[in-house]
């Protein structure tokens, strides 16, 4: 088995190899991608944990990738790597949440991720056990810092944050910050879905932004007033 995953959803990312001389929950090889380098350095990270395994591109079983929620344009860079490398070697896709990572960080009963948004608004994910090692997840989605605070108080689940800013507005002590998830997490979780065949629609997938950027809105309102305008032109 050889199984490679992509993070490029928060400040810091990376890509992780399984490869076949290791266990499918160890990360074989990684490099960490500093922000604002996705573009640039990328697919030759992806290079250099290949060659370090002695492997090819073509070996690879599967593509797991980090689709957000995050960076806009870092989330797009990785599903759209992701996406290219799966449709060229026609193998499995498998698309994890970053919530989901940071959730399995903090209990393997389950939690309440939140991820800073920006404008005082936070990514929220929540989390139960379902099957073992399974989470069932209950809702994602962007709430403000009164909405989150009310859904801890209202859910008897431990909170997982990673970030300092996150945990300053919950009023968290320092001690409860976790490790922002990486790619290696990316690839454990990837790995269980794999095992289960629990693959992704590659031309359905789309990147988890759960907030359209504004760029992407002011594109999709240009498209729609495009079809529009075509459609009007028919009628005539």
């Amino acid at each position: 088995m050889m199984i490679l995953a992509i993070d490029t959803c928060g400040a810091v990312g990376g890509v992780a190899l399984a490869d076949n001389g290791h266990s499918a929950d160890v990360a074989a090889h990684f490099r960490e991608l500093a922000g604002k380098t996705f573009s640039e350095r990328l697919i030759g990270a992806i290079s250099e944990v290949l060659a370090e395994s002695e492997a090819r591109l073509s070996q690879l079983d599967a593509v797991i990738v980090a689709h957000g929620p995050g960076s806009f344009t870092g989330i797009r860079i990785g599903v759209s790597a992701a996406k290219g490398l799966v449709e060229a070697l026609g193998i499995p896709l498998i698309a994890v949440s970053r919530l989901e990572l940071l959730a399995r960080k903090s209990s393997s009963l389950g939690a309440i991720a939140l991820l800073d948004a920006g404008r005082r608004e936070f990514f929220v994910g929540v989390y139960r056990q379902f099957g073992g090692p399974y989470c069932v997840r209950e809702m994602e989605g962007l709430l403000s810092l009164a909405q989150a605070v009310a859904l801890a108080a209202e859910l008897d689940l431990p909170i997982a944050v990673c970030e300092e800013l996150v945990a300053s507005a919950l009023e968290l002590p320092p001690s409860r910050i976790l490790g922002a998830p990486t790619a290696v997490d990316a690839l454990i979780l990837g790995a269980e879905r794999w095992r289960r065949g629990a693959f992704d629609d590659v031309a359905a997938l789309d990147a988890n932004y759960l907030r359209r950027s504004e760029t992407e809105m002011l594109a999709r309102i240009a498209e729609h007033a495009a079809i529009r305008a075509v459609e009007a032109s028919v009628r005539r």
